[in-house]
């Protein structure tokens, strides 16, 4: 039987400080989370689209329905990959020239 606790990637640090680092490990974390995530709406949303299909729908409907779900799909895990890269990345905005 499997554990159901996360699992956890440990990135020594030194006490000088890599503040890098450990961004750049928060970000993989958030990112695997992410993948995990869209993997079990995925996987959730075929089993729906399974019990859809069963019932007595027209072909072209359903191959709609499914073309639909993935797109939709997709979309979240673009989303996703691209909140995971923009946490990473540096935010300098000047406002009024300061």
């Amino acid at each position: 039987m499997t554990s159901c606790l996360p699992s956890r990637v440990v990135i020594p640090v030194s006490p000088s400080g890599h503040h890098a680092a450990a961004v750049a490990a928060q970000a993989a974390a958030q990112a695997a989370a992410a993948a995990q995530a869209a993997a079990a709406v995925q996987a959730a949303a075929l089993e729906q689209l399974r019990e859809k299909l069963e019932c007595a729908e027209p072909p072209e409907k359903r191959m709609m329905m499914v073309a639909e779900e993935q797109q939709r799909i997709m979309q979240h895990a673009l989303q996703q990959n691209l909140l995971a890269m923009a946490t990473q990345l540096p935010l300098n905005i000047k406002l009024h020239n300061r």
